[in-house]
């Protein structure tokens, strides 16, 4: 089986975050198990994915944005979520794959995802990373903001 894993949460080429090792292990797994796993994601997260996942085919979804310099302002990474869900619909991104697999439910993740799917008569597949109900202590804008985001996924 092909899968295309729709990563557009990655920022940068500097920082490893948990997701990121589990779908590198999840990569490793169903290579290991004879699929083809690549990954749909920003080019500035390149270098990390090399080194995470070395067997897997990296498609840009953002030739454009790097957050190295700005991780801690996170009211930049709109524009740059918001460009990567339009790249949804313009990439070049071969049909020969099975299912395309968004990394998480929020909404810059399961957008671009459908329409790549539909796009290439693929399947779609998402990984609901927490529940939202639980997620009542998160109160600033950009929190209820990616909250929101997720109820519309």
């Amino acid at each position: 089986m092909r899968i295309l894993i729709v990563y557009n949460t990655a920022l940068d080429g500097k920082s490893v975050s948990g997701v990121q090792r589990h779908f590198a292990g999840v990569c490793r797994h169903w290579v290991a198990q004879g699929h083809t796993v690549d990954f749909f994601v920003a080019r500035a997260a390149w270098p990390v994915f090399r080194d995470l996942c070395p067997q897997a085919k990296l498609i840009s979804s953002d030739d454009l944005f790097d957050a190295t310099g700005h991780l801690g302002q996170t009211w930049r990474y709109f524009l740059p979520y918001a460009w990567r869900m339009i790249t949804g619909f313009t990439a070049k991104i071969p049909k020969d794959y099975d299912v395309v697999y968004a990394c998480c439910q929020a909404i810059f993740e399961t957008y671009p995802s459908r329409r790549i799917a539909r796009r290439i008569g693929a399947a779609l597949a998402a990984k609901v990373h927490h529940v939202l109900d639980a997620q009542g202590s998160r109160a600033g804008f950009f929190d209820q903001l990616y909250l929101l985001s997720e109820r519309w996924s």
